[in-house]
């Protein structure tokens, strides 16, 4: 079992005092046989009512109403949930899906070779997975910018 702490901010500032809207958060993981939250902790402002509901596919939904015209909109959500999933990553992938997986790679290939502005740099140079995952993080030269070693390290990490 592994315990995973996840937090999720969101900030608005206003120049003039606003009239916030209902808004419909969901912050919560769906609870099930291998995740189970622990601990959960919200804190809105401004002043507000909360209503918590669950969805069609039994989803945690929090629905904020708003009392008061306000320069500001904060959201701050903290969990700590249990993962009891000892293996995240074995499962069997139908034969179907792998047909439809190459079509995707040849769909979106082409979008993703345009959005290289050098035309040097167009076609992927990438040798290894760590050249893959620091041109997926800096673009097209990015597996040779020292500031994507870190996001390097952070997926050797989760292999």
């Amino acid at each position: 079992m592994r315990r995973l702490q996840i937090q999720h901010v969101t900030t608005y500032q206003y120049s003039s005092a606003v009239n916030l809207l209902p808004h419909t958060l969901r912050l919560r993981p769906r609870e099930g046989k291998l995740i189970r939250i622990e601990s959960a902790h919200l804190t809105i402002a401004p002043a507000h009512g909360l209503q918590w509901q669950r969805d069609v596919y039994d989803n945690a939904v929090a629905l904020a109403t708003f009392t008061e015209p306000s320069h500001l909109l904060a959201i701050d959500s903290q969990l700590i949930l249990q993962h009891h999933d000892d293996q995240p990553l074995d499962f069997l992938v139908a034969a179907g899906a792998l047909g439809f997986l190459s079509y995707l790679a040849l769909f979106f290939l082409p979008l993703y070779l345009l959005w290289f502005r050098n035309p040097s740099e167009r076609f992927i140079r990438a040798e290894n997975w760590e050249a893959l995952a620091r041109i997926h993080n800096g673009g097209p030269t990015g597996y040779r910018r020292p500031s994507t070693l870190n996001y390097w390290d952070r997926v050797q990490s989760n292999l």
